[in-house]
């Protein structure tokens, strides 16, 4: 809601109840209940906020929380005798510290064992993961409805592999180059600033890894290897590997492209969106490496690497 901020927080929890004529004690929070009477929802009355303190005072994510705890107190004047309603929730911890956050989802644990439901929207996949269902949305239209471990079975890769190499390597590419042949070109992969390249590996080539990682092992010094991490793939993976297939698909049916400047040979290419591979007018081939982007789920070319000749 829009604060006024001159209030304290006392004030304007006094004056939500006030407009919803609630009779109730001071900052409490109820779910109705006709058959077993009225269900306190304790987390919305937890004193996070100090009832002293000025609105134009608190952080976002406090203010947040307000927000969050104001429509709680609203609650149960709109859904009295409505036990079995839905809660709508937009964003609701966007913003909040760690500790706000695991008090929010106490709150609407709360809601949902006293009966209601709770559709909650959100950017935030570890906040996505904790509900029933999940429901992933791409474009406006639904791409995808089922539980977590339905997520992560359809969409997901096995591990994820992490191997950080020595900057003089990193530019040669050679630890890629020998990840994608013994993984397969499909292999997605990113490199960060502090030089961990990431790769993805599904499930139907797990069974290479043991070669891989000794491989790996025994050239370190010549690859250039300082560590090497290998952890299940996280509900993120699984996200963004759907996410991936949407804009994909999308891009194929739209026809469109990206501009790959090669810088050995001074030349753009144009390349369909989603290829692995790509060979210049003077014959050489390229393999290339894609990245979705969070924000708009866009597939963009994050690095390429010349295909050594037979």
């Amino acid at each position: 809601p829009t604060f006024f901020d001159y209030m304290t927080v006392a004030e304007w929890l006094g004056l939500i109840r006030a407009i919803r004529g609630l009779d109730v004690e001071e900052g409490e929070c109820y779910l109705a209940d006709e058959d077993d009477g009225d269900v306190k929802l304790k987390s919305a009355t937890m004193p996070i906020l100090q009832d002293h303190r000025v609105i134009s005072d608190l952080n976002r994510g406090e203010r947040r929380w307000l927000s969050l705890q104001t429509a709680m107190v609203g609650m149960s004047a709109s859904t009295r005798g409505h036990r079995d309603g839905l809660v709508l929730l937009d964003e609701p911890t966007v913003e909040m510290s760690p500790k706000l956050k695991r008090l929010a989802w106490g709150l609407i644990q709360e809601i949902k064992q006293a009966g209601c439901g709770v559709l909650v929207a959100t950017h935030d996949v570890e906040e996505a993961e904790r509900g029933d269902e999940i429901i992933v949305l791409s474009r406006g239209v639904t791409v995808f409805t089922g539980t977590e471990l339905e997520l992560r079975r359809r969409f997901g890769c096995g591990y994820q592999l992490n191997i950080r190499v020595s900057p003089a390597m990193l530019v040669t590419g050679a630890v890629h180059n020998l990840v994608t042949r013994t993984l397969g070109s499909k292999t997605a992969s990113k490199t960060s600033s502090d030089g961990y390249c990431t790769f993805d590996v599904p499930h139907e080539m797990e069974d290479r890894l043991p070669r891989l990682l000794t491989t790996l092992d025994m050239n370190r010094s010549v690859l250039g290897v300082e560590d090497v991490q290998l952890r299940s793939a996280t509900v993120f993976n699984s996200f963004m590997s759907l996410i991936r297939q949407v804009e994909l698909e999308a891009a194929v049916r739209e026809g469109r492209y990206e501009l790959l400047l090669v810088a050995e040979e001074q030349i753009a290419l144009k390349i369909p969106i989603g290829s692995d591979l790509v060979e210049s007018p003077s014959g050489i081939l390229y393999q290339l490496v894609w990245s979705t982007d969070p924000s708009n789920g866009r597939l963009t070319i994050s690095s390429y690497s010349m295909v050594p000749a037979d």
